[in-house]
């Protein structure tokens, strides 16, 4: 499979991972007012005249950043695929894999990762997808959903099953401005553990 398929699927998968559920969330602090510096940032400006930035959405990234925005920012040098798609190798949660970034309009909206490793004993594939589970609980909480997607028999062995493609295993978080899902996929076109964030107001 091509480069660009692999890529159309694993941006299919992601927008499942993170199902977009309208919401709004409103600042706190009558005397603050949010706004976007030229690099892209959001930053919060105060009443007296002082300013904070705001925690990036991902990485050293914020939702609605450029392209080019996006590859001034970050510490790596992306190197654009195409006008709506960023992708490169990457390690990340100690793991290896292929990260990618999503504009629309030359707004960033999503992000994903999607990890390589090989392993011949499919309870490693669990035990990476529960670390990762784990850690995301710790940064954001209690999951919005946890799902375990059986499409052939049920067994007792998750790592068995994930390898012959008979069930599929994702969890979600919501933020106050990103959807977050982590996700077991074996299927056509698509194997592996991903990640996927996605601007909730896209």
């Amino acid at each position: 499979m091509g480069k660009e398929a692999v890529m159309r699927s694993v941006t299919m998968t992601m927008l499942l991972l993170c199902l977009a559920v309208p919401a709004a969330f409103g600042q706190d602090d009558p005397g603050m007012v949010e706004a976007t510096d030229a690099a892209g940032r959001r930053v919060f400006l105060f009443d007296d005249r002082t300013w904070e930035p705001a925690p990036p959405d991902l990485r050293e990234l914020y939702w609605g950043m450029s392209m080019e925005q996006v590859r001034q920012a970050d510490s790596v040098r992306f190197i654009p695929d195409d006008d709506t798609l960023i992708s490169l190798n990457a390690r990340a949660f100690g793991m290896t894999g292929m990260m990618f970034l999503e504009f629309d309009q030359d707004a960033l909206v999503l992000a994903g990762f999607l990890f390589v490793e090989n392993y011949a004993d499919g309870e490693f594939y669990i035990g990476d997808y529960r670390r990762l589970v784990e850690h995301f609980i710790t940064r954001y909480g209690e999951p919005k959903e946890e799902v375990v997607e059986w499409r052939g028999e049920e067994t007792g062995s998750l790592g068995d099953a994930f390898l012959r493609g008979d069930v599929e295993l994702r969890t979600e978080w919501e933020t106050e401005r990103s959807h977050v899902g982590c996700g077991l996929v074996n299927d056509d076109g698509l194997f592996g553990l991903l990640i996927g964030y996605e601007y909730k107001y896209r």
